[in-house]
């Protein structure tokens, strides 16, 4: 029963700052997924590009979403303020 109830809390924390990532803004930044990169490599190429604050939790929303499974390789273009599930979705 508490294992649950801290997963639940993880998940509710992960979405709310997920859906507060704010607006996309300023200049887009490359990033470079290498072919057979982990979703945990990808998500240090984000942080180091300053485009996920907190690189643990991006990789548990990735997890409970189900987004760190699929990544493809490939240069992106993103910009900072670009809310998680955004980054997710163009890394799948």
């Amino acid at each position: 029963m508490f294992r649950t109830d801290i997963r639940l809390a993880l998940v509710a924390g992960c979405v709310l700052v997920a859906a507060c990532g704010g607006e996309p803004h300023g200049v887009p930044t490359r990033v470079i997924i290498p072919r057979g990169a982990s979703f945990s490599q990808a998500t240090d190429s984000l942080a180091k590009a300053k485009l996920v604050g907190w690189p643990k939790m991006f990789r548990l929303y990735g997890r409970v979403t189900g987004g760190d499974r699929n990544i493809k390789p490939g240069t992106y273009l993103l910009k900072p303020g670009t809310p998680w599930s955004d980054i997710i979705s163009a890394l799948n």
